[in-house]
């Protein structure tokens, strides 16, 4: 079988095909992978490690290559693709990859573990004169409310507002951080609505969040939804 190229200059060949489960944006994936130099030089892999690389397409944990890559694959499906330097790490000396550098990986899918969604509720969400809403999931009254400074122990998933597209979850559990210096202004807040023990889920307004600008993957104007589980503090 030929070689395909895309237009964004992605360059692949199939050697295997399977017949599983094709990764949506926002899904999580394991893979087998080894990556070459155009020399045919090999400068990574995970099969002799024999330990599957996880990652999230869809929200920029990893290259525009493999983003790209991934999506035109299916479980059980193995393939070979080239990526010219704009879809890997463009002009960016990336550790013994020099800039401008075609990068060849073979990729192996193994699993796709669908997207997490938002919990359905019937109960109405509460609006705050901020303009952040919420809805509580669990509660615990008897639980110490948190004041900024405190540094807090999360569970959390965000979407955004397309179809409930998976936005992100700490890569570690429990997520932890100082009360008031998050990134986004109505995460804090909405932290602040919880006791240590409760649960909510909350809809942020792009005034509270990225704004008229965005930051890609969330788009201008764009309201945020996040699941917060408060576990503790220290």
């Amino acid at each position: 079988m030929g070689e395909t190229v895309t237009k964004s200059g992605l360059k692949y060949v199939f050697l295997h095909h399977g017949d599983g489960k094709q990764p949506l944006p926002g899904d999580e994936v394991a893979v087998h992978f080894t990556a070459k130099f155009t020399n045919g030089k090999t400068f990574d892999s995970s099969v002799p490690r024999n330990k599957p690389l996880r990652l999230r397409i869809g929200v920029g944990e990893t290259l525009k290559g493999w983003e790209e890559a991934l999506l035109l694959m299916r479980v059980g499906d193995k393939a070979i693709f080239t990526l010219p330097p704009k879809l890997a790490y463009g002009k960016v000396r990336m550790g013994p990859i020099p800039p401008n550098t075609t990068l060849i990986y073979e990729i192996e899918l193994l699993e796709v573990i669908p997207f997490p969604k938002p919990v359905k509720t019937a109960k109405p969400l509460y609006t705050l004169k901020s303009g952040l809403k919420f809805v509580y999931l669990k509660r615990n009254p008897k639980g110490k409310k948190m004041k900024p400074g405190y540094k807090v122990h999360l569970s959390y998933s965000g979407f955004l507002s397309n179809k409930g597209r998976f936005l992100h979850a700490p890569a570690e559990a429990p997520y932890k951080y100082i009360l008031g210096r998050h990134a986004i202004r109505g995460f804090d807040e909405a932290v602040m609505m919880l006791r240590v023990g409760e649960a909510a889920q909350f809809v942020i307004p792009p005034k509270l969040a990225y704004g008229r600008k965005g930051e890609p993957p969330v788009r201008p104007n764009e309201y945020l939804t996040f699941e917060i589980e408060l576990l503790e503090y220290s």
